[in-house]
């Protein structure tokens, strides 16, 4: 993958841990929930993300919560 895929990439990951709808349209119909962010998906793409499922980016979303007493 090149380097801009790799960031999008990234962006995809980052936005799916903090936005649980995009995590399980992602886990749900990757190519789908990619062009719905105007990323065209590659295979490679595609292959990286079948890896990850949507409880998975939940549970990494709930550990950047604000715990309270915290910050």
């Amino acid at each position: 993958m090149t380097d801009d895929r790799n960031e999008e990439l990234e962006s995809v990951i980052g936005k799916a841990a903090f936005d649980e709808s995009f995590a399980q349209a992602l886990s749900d119909d990757p190519a789908a929930a990619l062009e719905s962010v105007g990323i065209e998906p590659t295979d490679d793409m595609l292959e990286a993300l079948s890896a990850i499922d949507a409880e998975s980016l939940k549970k990494l979303a709930q550990a950047f919560e604000p715990q309270p007493g915290i910050g």
